[in-house]
C-alpha cells in the first residue's frame, strides 16, 4: 500500500449551481488526469485531480484502502475501486482510492463544490477552477462511433467449450456455479468522451449505480444494475442480482434454474453479512429492468452490530457468486485460466466513500473501457447445472447491448 501522511487534508465547501456532474467533469478533467464519477437515483458526484491517491494489492487490498482513508476525510468524498481478481489493465491499479482536488456533489435539493488539498492556501485556486467548470458545463455531445473491426475473447467456439468444461466440473461436484465473461473489442474511428458516454448511460439507466474512472490508462465507465453494498451509519443494504432473461421475454424469471442461481448469490451475501449484523433480513426476489435484460434482484437490509468502514464490507463480500462462483477457491482460478483476457476492473467493486466511512459500491458491470482507438465491452453469464452454452452466449450478447446501445451501435 502506498504511504500517506497522518494529518487531515485541508477542505473547503461552497454552494454551486446544480449542473449535471458529467458535464462538469467534461469541462474540468484533462485527458489522462485522475477523475471519478458516481451517480445513484438521488445522488451524484464527480471530481478531478487527486489531493491524495492510495493504492493497494493482494487479497486484502480493499481493507487496506479502508485503513488508509480512515480519518482522512473532513468533507466531500473519495472515489475507490479495484480489479476483479488482480489481473489488471495497463495503467489501472489492483485497487485505488483517491480524494479529488475539486468535486461537485449533488443531491435532490442542492449542489456544492468541494476543494481538497494538502495545504489550505491551495483551496482558493481549486475553487476558482471548479466554478469555471460549472460555468462551462454544457449538454453532452452526440455519440457517433464507426466500428472498423470487432473481436470476441474468447471466440465463440472457445467460449462454448469453456461452458462445457464448467458444466463437467459442476456435474462432478467440484463447482456449483461459475461466471464466465467475454470481452468484445471494437476498433473505432474515434473514441467518444468518457463523460459523454457516462451521461448517455445515466439517461438510459437512471435506477442503476453509474460509475466512471479515468486515469493514465484510459477510462472505464458503466451503469451497474447490482448494488454490492451501501452503508449509512450502521444501516447496511445489498442487492445481489443473478438470474437474467431478455427484457422482451414474457416467460418470467421463475424457472428452477434462475431461482437456483439467484439463491446461491443471496445465500452467500447473507451468510457474509450475518455475523456482522444484529439484525438482517432478505426480501423476496423481484424482477428488475436493466435495459435489454431483466434480472432477479433481492434486497438484503440490516443493521451492523459494530461500526465498520464500507470498504471493509466490500472486502468481505467481493467477489460474490454473481460475478465469480461457488466455491470461490475453485471458481476464481477457473475464470483466470479459461477466459483468456484480463477482467481488470470489470466485475470489481467501484463507488464512493464518505467522511464517516459510509458509502455505496456497485459491481462494475455493463461497462466500457475506452482506450486509444478502441472500446472494450464486457459481459458474463452464470453457469449452473442446466445451463446451455448457446443460451448463455445469447445472454452475454444481450448484456453487451446495454452499453452498445448507448454508443448508438
Amino acid at each position: 500500500m502506498s504511504a500517506i501522511t497522518t494529518r487531515r487534508l485541508a477542505t473547503r465547501s461552497v454552494p454551486a449551481e446544480p449542473v449535471p456532474t458529467t458535464a462538469f467533469l467534461a469541462a474540468l478533467a484533462a485527458p489522462g488526469e485522475q477523475a471519478g464519477w458516481c451517480a445513484q437515483p438521488a445522488f451524484s458526484a464527480a471530481g478531478a485531480g487527486a489531493a491524495e491517491l492510495v493504492t493497494a494489492n493482494g487479497e486484502g487490498r480493499f481493507r487496506d484502502l479502508a485503513a488508509a482513508l480512515d480519518g482522512r476525510l473532513e468533507d466531500g468524498i473519495a472515489f475507490a475501486g479495484g480489479s476483479f481478481n488482480g489481473r489488471n489493465w495497463t495503467g489501472f491499479e489492483q485497487a485505488a482510492a483517491w480524494v479529488p482536488q475539486i468535486a461537485l456533489i449533488r443531491d435532490e435539493n442542492s449542489a456544492r463544490l468541494v476543494a481538497t488539498a494538502e495545504q489550505a492556501d491551495e483551496l482558493d485556486e481549486l475553487l476558482a477552477r471548479g466554478r469555471e467548470a460549472v460555468a462551462h458545463a454544457s449538454a453532452r455531445a452526440p455519440i457517433a462511433v464507426a466500428v472498423r473491426a470487432r473481436e470476441f475473447a474468447p471466440a465463440d467456439g472457445e467460449w462454448d467449450a469453456a461452458v462445457r468444461n464448467a458444466l463437467s466440473l459442476i456435474a462432478s461436484g467440484e463447482m456449483e456455479k461459475v461466471v464466465l465473461a467475454r470481452r468484445l473489442r471494437l476498433d473505432v474511428d474515434r473514441v467518444p468522451s468518457p463523460w459523454d458516454l457516462a451521461a448517455a448511460l445515466a439517461e438510459r439507466y437512471p435506477s442503476c449505480l453509474c460509475y466512471g474512472v479515468a486515469n493514465k490508462g484510459g477510462a472505464f465507465v458503466g451503469a451497474s444494475p447490482e448494488l454490492l453494498v451501501e452503508l449509512d451509519g450502521l444501516d447496511v443494504h445489498a442487492s445481489p442480482a443473478a438470474g437474467t432473461i431478455a427484457a422482451a421475454d414474457t416467460s418470467g424469471l421463475e424457472t428452477p434454474k434462475l431461482q437456483h442461481e439467484q439463491k446461491l448469490v443471496v445465500d452467500s451475501v447473507f451468510e457474509t453479512l450475518a455475523p456482522l449484523c444484529e439484525d438482517l433480513h432478505a426480501g423476496p426476489s423481484t424482477a428488475v429492468a436493466a435495459g435489454p435484460v431483466q434480472h432477479l434482484a433481492t434486497n438484503i437490509l440490516g443493521r451492523l452490530a459494530q461500526p465498520a468502514h464500507v470498504l471493509e464490507l466490500v472486502s468481505a463480500l467481493h467477489p460474490t457468486p454473481a460475478v465469480g462462483g461457488l466455491p470461490r477457491d475453485a471458481a476464481i482460478p477457473f475464470i483466470s485460466e479459461t477466459e483468456g483476457f484480463a477482467r481488470g476492473w470489470y466485475a470489481g467493486p467501484i463507488g464512493i466513500v464518505r467522511p464517516d466511512g459510509g458509502g455505496a459500491f456497485g459491481v462494475a458491470l455493463r461497462g466500457a473501457l475506452l482506450g486509444e482507438g478502441r472500446i472494450d465491452l464486457f459481459a458474463g453469464a452464470g453457469i449452473v447445472e442446466g445451463s446451455l452454452a448457446s443460451e448463455e452466449r445469447a445472454e452475454v450478447d444481450l448484456k453487451l447491448g446495454a452499453v452498445a446501445n448507448a454508443l448508438n451501435l
